[in-house]
C-alpha cells in the first residue's frame, strides 16, 4: 500500500495544499487512513488516484 502526506496527495491530484484542505473540510476528499489525530496524517494513494476520476 502506497501512503502519501497531505502535500503528496495535492501534487497528486494537481491542486493546490489549500484547495486540498477546503476539499477534505467539505469531505469531497476521503478521511485519513490514520483516523487517531497522528501526524502527519496520511492517506492511501489508490483512494487519492480514485479521486482523479
Amino acid at each position: 500500500m502506497d501512503i502519501l502526506n497531505r502535500k503528496q496527495a495535492a501534487d497528486r491530484l494537481n491542486i493546490s495544499l489549500r484547495t486540498f484542505e477546503r476539499l477534505r473540510r467539505d469531505g469531497k476528499i476521503p478521511a485519513p487512513a490514520n483516523r487517531l489525530k497522528l501526524r502527519p496524517l496520511i492517506w492511501e494513494a489508490d483512494k487519492i488516484d480514485a479521486l482523479k476520476g
